[in-house]
């Protein structure tokens, strides 16, 4: 089990060792009562947790730590905007965040908050108050979880060593990146030794007391130990905790008029203040060698900005004005100032206002789903596996290094790459790409490329008739294939694009190697082979609106792609290839349901074609009972039909189904001269897992053809193909 079922206990004494406003827990068994109706057989008996809702009473002696007031987070962040005079007390909330991280509580989303509001007139500042302590000493162990925890950090596996501080932190961002921005380094580094001190033996040793006397040989010493040793290391993990909210910061004025102004320093220092009628409120100075950018959002109201000073190293300072008339004044000479301002009546002198309008939109019609990240970089680093009759085991490593940037969706810089090998064949496939996409625009760039001596597996000629009548290996065909491309292209939707740009591809089909001598590539000579190298033009449109790629049960995709290739380099007269798919994805509501994927597509391609080139079908996607490559000709046509049906829910620490597949394809190939109306067709199917929702899927599976005796074939991945 993840959650530790009697953590909250334990931190609830140790927010209170710590100096931190919290609601303390009460265990409860749920009776065994008539009044839970349909629910008594599931809930009746269950152990269960009661927690005080914090709430101000009308009178501060009778309200929750004596607040005048108490408010969700929602609420405050509006009161924030209308008050200048009252801010979060930035000391205290940092104060609660590091004792969560100390506790492995990576929940602490917007909603595990509310606030108390304290304080004389003049004086007054809101208090933190976490609540809802499930995540607790989490322990998200073991493999499957290790690699989960690559794509979700913060899954994380509490023990005496700290995790990730992404992951840690993650699901509050949006509050650390609000409230903690005006604390500089020493501040991070004497509230760590304050909490240190506080979290003294005797009160770890009488937190973990708390357990039920049940719990406490069974957990007490390895939690006790775990947390000693966490403490013994706070300062490293809040000196990672600091820099990873420096690098980029976020600075936020409120809607009412305010007055910003911006300081820069010989020595790259940059100091950053804000205040309403003379009433300062904010005031930090940055380091350039903690921080590279400052985003100042001066929010609503008529705003003032004035820019002084030079200074060499300095952070890049974005402003983005809000709803009112603004005014800014940048002294003369003053680079790495950017404005941005699109309503309202505005001024700038000493710099340009950039208007253009900035364009998110959420992914879903959630009201809290927050804006995309714009700071730090992430690497997502995976195993990955598959398996081919010819291939064998195909394994090795796939990921992607994304660097985030301001208005720049979704990331500013992505590297993709992969790595595998494979145990049929000695050889493997190794790929790069690179994006970077356009500030505050759809636009982007890309260069790709690849090496790999596995894209092309069997030959067996041109034609829908072609006959498998040797051995195996007979029509197995060794080639080394590099390809590269560049495109400049468009994004509109989440996973729609449009792009264009310049390919080439060169590979080596060696006739007298060993791989390739006495096999039927060696006696059909296709043309293309030996070293073949061509260069063209490639344009490509994507539309992708599938709710889970991996494990499609909704949505529609539509690919078109055309590539042109002139009779140069070893190409003796030019060559086109025009490729178009389309599928359907349909399931009714509810996630038990069976889902239908119908997909349909076709190749073409004019001139004189290499065989690398030429439109093939058979492999793991398509005809799926059939050897890769297992026919080939100047046009395609293929089509296929999946439904996948959830059985069971499964619980391998994490949730998830366990369900089966069936599918049927069907598809034949056209050549130039042949007269043949046989379409090829293989069934079959398999079983499938996922886990942590749909987005990972592992299945397993065989297909035959509804005729001749070519075989079953076995396929295993990750994500179907469809």
């Amino acid at each position: 089990m993840p959650r530790h079922p009697a953590g909250a206990l334990v931190v609830a004494r140790l927010l209170e060792a710590a100096g931190v406003l919290h609601p303390t827990p009460v265990l409860f068994v749920m009776p065994d009562d008539p009044a839970l109706g349909e629910f008594r057989g599931e809930f009746a008996g269950l152990l269960g947790m009661i927690e005080e809702r914090p709430k101000e009473m009308g009178d501060e002696e009778s309200s929750f730590a004596g607040a005048s007031d108490i408010v969700s987070s929602d609420e405050l962040y509006a009161r924030l905007d209308d008050e200048p005079g009252t801010r979060v007390d930035g000391r205290a909330f940092l104060l609660a965040r590091l004792t969560d991280v100390f506790l492995g509580d990576w929940d602490r989303h917007r909603d595990q908050w509310r606030w108390a509001l304290v304080g004389d007139e003049g004086r007054r500042r809101w208090l933190p108050i976490p609540r809802d302590r499930d995540q607790a000493f989490s322990r998200f162990d073991g493999f499957i979880l290790d690699q989960a925890r690559r794509t979700s950090p913060q899954l994380l596996d509490f023990g005496p060593r700290y995790g990730s501080i992404t992951g840690a932190t993650w699901n509050g961002r949006d509050l650390d990146r609000r409230f903690l921005t005006g604390l500089a380094r020493p501040v991070w580094d004497s509230t760590a030794s304050l909490l240190k001190t506080r979290l003294t033996d005797q009160a770890i040793a009488a937190a973990v007391a708390e357990l039920p006397p049940a719990f406490r040989p069974i957990d007490g010493p390895r939690l006790e130990a775990a947390l000693r040793t966490r403490r013994d290391h706070l300062a490293d993990i809040a000196g990672q905790y600091y820099r990873l909210l420096a690098h980029e910061v976020d600075v936020y004025a409120t809607d009412k008029p305010d007055s910003a102004s911006v300081t820069r320093r010989a020595d790259g220092t940059t100091d950053v203040a804000l205040a309403h009628k003379g009433t300062e409120y904010f005031r930090r100075r940055f380091v350039p060698g903690e921080t590279r950018e400052i985003r100042l959002y001066l929010q609503g109201g008529a705003d003032r900005l004035v820019v002084e000073g030079q200074g060499k190293g300095s952070p890049t300072v974005r402003v983005i004005g809000g709803g009112g008339d603004d005014r800014y004044t940048v002294g003369r000479g003053e680079g790495g100032i950017k404005l941005y301002d699109d309503r309202g009546d505005n001024a700038a002198q000493g710099a340009g206002i950039n208007t253009k309008r900035w364009r998110w939109r959420p992914d879903s019609l959630h009201p809290k789903e927050l804006p995309p990240r714009d700071w730090g970089r992430k690497t997502v680093l995976l195993l990955t596996a598959s398996y081919g009759t010819d291939v064998g085991v195909v394994a090795g490593y796939a990921g992607h290094t994304d660097w985030f940037g301001f208005r720049r969706v979704p990331y500013a810089t992505r590297v993709d790459y992969r790595a595998v090998l494979s145990s049929g064949k000695t050889s493997g496939r190794v790929g790069l790409g690179v994006t970077r996409q356009f500030e505050n625009s759809h636009g982007f760039v890309e260069l790709d490329g690849l090496a790999s001596g596995i894209e092309t597996l069997r030959w067996y000629g041109l034609g829908n008739e072609t006959v498998d009548s040797g051995t195996p290996s007979f029509y197995r065909a060794h080639q080394i294939e590099l390809a590269g491309g560049a495109s400049i292209g468009f994004r509109f939707g989440r996973r729609n694009r449009i792009s264009i740009g310049p390919v080439i591809r060169w590979s080596d089909t060696d006739l007298g190697s060993e791989d390739n001598k006495g096999r039927f590539i060696a006696v059909d000579k296709p043309y293309g082979t030996g070293r073949f190298g061509m260069g063209g033009l490639r344009a490509a449109l994507l539309l992708d609106t599938r709710d889970h790629p991996a494990f499609a049960t909704r949505g529609v995709t539509l690919s078109l792609m055309a590539t042109g290739y002139p009779g140069w380099w070893d190409a003796v007269k030019p060559v086109g290839r025009a490729e178009a798919e389309g599928s359907l994805s349909l399931a009714p509501r509810g996630s038990w349901q069976p889902s239908l994927t119908l997909l349909g597509g076709g190749v073409k391609t004019w001139g004189t074609v290499p065989f690398f080139v030429a439109p093939t079908l058979g492999g793991s996607r398509m005809l799926r009972g059939y050897r890769p490559d297992r026919f080939a000709g100047d046009a395609s046509l293929y089509g296929t039909a999946e439904v996948r049906l959830p059985l069971t829910r499964i619980r391998l620490v994490v949730p998830g189904q366990q369900g089966v597949f069936a599918f049927a394809d069907g598809g034949r190939v056209y050549l130039d001269g042949e007269t043949s109306d046989t379409w090829h067709a293989t069934t079959g199917g398999g079983v499938w897992l996922s886990f942590l929702g749909r987005d990972n899927v592992v299945y397993a599976g065989a297909g035959r053809p509804t005729r001749g005796n070519e075989g079953t074939r076995f396929v295993l991945g990750f994500g179907f193909p469809h």
